[in-house]
């Protein structure tokens, strides 16, 4: 059985970069995540969205491109494109991720290999609405409250 210093529990925004850190200061961490690494955010939240729209950004410049003295004839907005488009660059990111983990010698485990973990010291989770698992006893040493 694997045994870590600290398990982050989430590896979005908060989660990744604590277990990274940790890492750093010679803490053998593992990242705990239920479904892909970087969380709702990166995944489906605001970089697919922010994604999304810079492609209608830019065919908003393409309709007034005569606003700036280009003619622009028989152009076409693929929303199937543009979903593949912001799917790429999620994935982008959840590979840098994965590779700045790697890189400080962080664990990555799925929500349900969690269990079959074992740990020294700390437990740390860093999740937008927080739980605690009743089989594993925490104290206020052991929280962190990020309001």
């Amino acid at each position: 059985m694997e045994e870590y210093d600290v398990i982050v529990i989430g590896s979005g925004p908060g989660g990744y970069v604590a277990a990274i850190r940790a890492g750093q200061l010679g803490m053998k961490a593992a990242v705990v995540e239920r479904s892909e690494l970087g969380g709702v955010c990166l995944n489906w939240g605001c970089i697919p969205s922010k994604a999304l729209l810079k492609n209608a950004e830019v065919l908003n410049y393409v309709q007034h491109a005569g606003e700036y003295g280009i003619t622009v004839d028989n152009y076409d907005a693929d929303f199937g494109k543009a979903i593949d488009r912001s799917r790429k660059v999620v994935k982008k990111l959840t590979d840098g991720i994965g590779f700045l983990l790697k890189k400080n010698n962080v664990g990555i485990c799925d929500f349900y290999t969690f269990f079959f973990l074992s740990f020294r010291t700390r437990f740390l989770s860093i999740v937008r609405n927080p739980f605690q698992i009743q089989s594993i006893p925490l104290d206020e040493r052991d929280r962190l409250d990020l309001k």
